[in-house]
């Protein structure tokens, strides 16, 4: 069989020798096309990139079959340009990212919900704040990696708060390597459900779940380590408001972890459960504390509106729950 050459953007179709024995199909294309790895092919499927006998393929353990036919489709390298000048045009650009700070080697800025931090995949046209940053300083295009432009860690997308930015190549390695020593201290404010201890610490592994690419679980024994430290703030009627500490980067790293003590954080569509008094998970990053070139740093980003309204009604609810109807001791 020759094996065509893929262009990203363009289908290439081949069809399977009446010879071959069946092998699953992430296998048989990391054989087939050995520049490129298992996983990229597993990803590509996970994206709906590849299609057997007309049908999408779902798995990466389906087999391929002597004279199948199997078109794979790279998606093409994503037009950054494109996109920021179609938001540009649309007036779709974020007027709600705050730069709460400004350094000659990074910013600090505070991240709205609703917002991811860079697009999800090559093919994604979702307008990110990495989209937003180029916009703003367009010296950031070059720092950094090309699919995320400035951007050296995240916060999910509707997670708020506290961010560093790099503004150069040279800044972009030194916080990464703060990040990677630990040499960074995060802290978040979270509303969870139940009444959690006073203070505590989280170290459940966590890696992604097995089944479900958009969750992570701490059910894997071999997960990476993880370590979450919290304490809390104030108890209201049947919810708990959190000063919590991550002192590593995992994904989801905190709605795992209060969800696997038995108190996810409230909101949380994935680990928890949505609720009726805020739209998201109810989570900001609030500040962020380092040392840089022998100063140390500490910038806090101030509690969105939606967090604010969600802390008030449930001191609203606490205080109704202890006196009688009409009295109110802060009247």
């Amino acid at each position: 069989m020759i094996t065509p050459t893929i262009i990203a953007g363009t289908p290439c179709t081949i069809n399977v020798h009446i010879d071959t024995v069946p092998v699953r199909i992430d296998t048989f294309l990391s054989h087939t096309f050995p520049q490129y790895s298992r996983s990229f092919f597993k990803r590509l499927i996970e994206e709906g990139c590849i299609i057997r006998n007309n049908f999408v393929v779902q798995k990466e353990s389906v087999l391929v079959k002597p004279d199948d036919s199997i078109t794979i489709t790279i998606p093409a390298l994503r037009d950054r340009r494109a996109i920021i000048q179609a938001a540009a045009a649309k007036e779709h650009q974020r007027t709600d990212v705050t730069i709460i700070f400004e350094h000659k080697d990074f910013l600090i800025i505070n991240k709205p919900s609703n917002m991811v931090v860079h697009a999800p995949s090559q093919r994604s046209t979702i307008f990110s704040l990495s989209d937003w940053l180029v916009m703003q300083y367009s010296e950031l295009e070059t720092v950094g990696y090309e699919d995320r432009p400035g951007i050296v860690h995240r916060l999910d997308k509707d997670t708020t708060g506290i961010m560093i930015i790099p503004r150069n190549t040279q800044a972009h390695t030194a916080i990464s390597a703060l990040f990677k020593n630990r040499q960074l201290t995060k802290t978040y404010c979270a509303v969870v459900e139940g009444h959690p201890v006073e203070e505590g610490a989280i170290s459940y592994p966590i890696s992604r779940h097995p089944t479900d690419r958009n969750r992570m679980t701490h059910l894997i024994p071999t997960g990476r380590s993880a370590l979450t430290t919290f304490s809390v703030q104030e108890y209201f009627e049947s919810t708990a408001l959190l000063n919590v500490c991550i002192h590593t980067g995992r994904t989801h790293q905190i709605r795992v972890h209060c969800s696997a003590i038995g108190h996810p954080v409230m909101g949380d569509p994935i680990y928890g459960h949505r609720s009726k008094l805020i739209k998201r998970q109810a989570l900001h990053a609030s500040s962020l504390a380092f040392e840089w070139e022998g100063t140390n740093y500490c910038f806090s980003a101030t509690l969105p509106d939606d967090m604010n309204m969600l802390i008030k009604e449930l001191q609203k609810r606490e205080r109704s729950s202890h006196f009688p109807e009409g009295i109110d001791p802060l009247d």
